[in-house]
C-alpha cells in the first residue's frame, strides 16, 4: 500500500495562496459567483474514467491505469485538486484544516483501485460531504502519486492554466488540440496532441536531459514556443 500524503502546512499554504492567485487571474471576483466546484470535480473524474476505459464496446475496455495512460490520469487529479483547493478558500477552510484533511488516505487504496476511488469521489461530493477532501487523496494514492510528484504537477499545471488564459481560452480561440508531424518509413504522418500531453512529454523531456520541471517561467516560454511553432495556427 502506498504512503498517505502527508503535506507540511506550509505546503498547504503554497497551494492554497497559488490556487487563489490562479483563480484570480481567471476571475477577479470569482469568490462571489457561486461556481459549482462539485460538479467540476465530477467533470474531471469522469475524464478519468474515460482514460481507464469504461466504454465496453470500444477497444481499450477496462484498460485500467497503464504505463500509456499513467501521467494523463495524475493531470487529472490534478485537475480535481484544483477545485478542491478553491472550494476551500470560497468556504474559507483554514490551511490546517486542509491539510489535515487531505494529507491522509482513508480508502487504503492501491493503483489497482482507480475506479473504486473515482466512484466514491463522485459519491462524496453529490452528497456534499466534506469527505472528498479525503477522497481526493485516495484519487491520488490510487495513480501512484508521490506528494513530490504532487507539488511538481501542480506547479506545471498552473503554468498551463494561466497560458491558456492568456491565449483564448476563455473566448473559445484557444487551440487545445496542438498539430505536428512525425515521419514514418519516408512518409509525413499528422500528429495531434491535447495540451495536456504536449505537457507530458516536455516534462518528460526535461527530466531526461536533468533539466528543472517546476521553473514557471522556463515552461511557459518553452509551452509558447511550441504553440507557435504548431502547424494548426
Amino acid at each position: 500500500m502506498n504512503q498517505p500524503l502527508n503535506f507540511t502546512l506550509e505546503e498547504i499554504q503554497t497551494l492554497l495562496a497559488m490556487q487563489d492567485e490562479l483563480n484570480t487571474y481567471i476571475h477577479p471576483e470569482w469568490k462571489t459567483q457561486n461556481f459549482d466546484w462539485g460538479f467540476a470535480i465530477i467533470d474531471e473524474v469522469c475524464e478519468i474514467r474515460e482514460h481507464l476505459g469504461w466504454k465496453w464496446w470500444k477497444e481499450g475496455y477496462q484498460c485500467g491505469i497503464t504505463e500509456a495512460n499513467r501521467k494523463q490520469v495524475q493531470l487529472e487529479v490534478i485537475d480535481i485538486l484544483h477545485f478542491v483547493l478553491s472550494l476551500a478558500l470560497e468556504a474559507r477552510i483554514g490551511p490546517e484544516r486542509v491539510r489535515d484533511w487531505i494529507s491522509q488516505s482513508y480508502g487504503s487504496y492501491t493503483v489497482t483501485d482507480m475506479v473504486m476511488a473515482c466512484t466514491s469521489m463522485i459519491f462524496l461530493v453529490s452528497c456534499e460531504s466534506a469527505d472528498y477532501f479525503e477522497g481526493w487523496n485516495d484519487l491520488a494514492v490510487s495513480v501512484d502519486l508521490t506528494k513530490e510528484e504532487v507539488l511538481e504537477t501542480y506547479i506545471q499545471k498552473f503554468v498551463l492554466n494561466k497560458f491558456r488564459q492568456d491565449h483564448g481560452y476563455k473566448d473559445g480561440t484557444y487551440y487545445k488540440t496542438w498539430k505536428s508531424e512525425i515521419t514514418i518509413g519516408g512518409a509525413t504522418v499528422p500528429v495531434y496532441k491535447e495540451d495536456n500531453e504536449v505537457l507530458a512529454d516536455l516534462i518528460q523531456s526535461r527530466k531526461e536531459y536533468g533539466l528543472e520541471v517546476t521553473n514557471q517561467e522556463g515552461l511557459y516560454n518553452e509551452l509558447l514556443t511550441l504553440y507557435n511553432t504548431r502547424l494548426n495556427k
